[in-house]
């Protein structure tokens, strides 16, 4: 039997390899960040962190020139404020039923398309090629995660 500090790791043949569960702690260290609130003080009331602390951490989040890690929550983050100031914009500034309906259409219609084609189908399944290469890496953006 195995050590408590040891895991067992089972290859699809059912042959097995054994890793510490530190190595494997270590290889996620850079995912797996102790949060700065929740966790009791000496006291024992949980740490509220004050707004700048917060807005400390949110940068350090979206700091993607401080470590190239923080790029895809950049995006998202450019992303979130872009959509909302495009929201805004259309509400105030020109505001039509017609317009919220061709809006509403083409998302259906391009978020459809999206999931059903790119994600599922060649994403998952590899149903298709492409023939030209510029094609999958552009819309290898579309991808949460880039990978295709």
């Amino acid at each position: 039997m195995a050590p408590s500090n040891v895991m067992a790791v089972r290859d699809g043949a059912g042959m097995s390899a054994e890793t510490t569960t530190a190595n494997h702690a270590a290889s996620w260290a850079w995912v797996l960040q102790q949060p700065s609130f929740g966790y009791a003080t000496p006291e024992g009331e949980p740490r509220r962190p004050t707004t700048r602390e917060t807005l400390r951490e949110v940068w350090q989040c979206i700091d993607a020139f401080r470590d190239a890690t923080c790029w895809l929550a950049l995006a998202e983050a450019l992303f979130t404020v872009l959509t909302w100031l495009a929201f805004f914009a259309f509400f105030g500034l020109g505001f039509s039923w017609a317009g919220l309906l061709v809006a509403g259409v083409a998302v259906m219609f391009v978020g459809t398309v999206t999931n059903t084609v790119w994600l599922h189908r060649y994403c998952s399944h590899r149903a298709f090629g492409f023939r030209y290469r510029w094609l999958p890496r552009a819309l290898c953006w579309l991808n949460a995660l880039g990978i295709a």
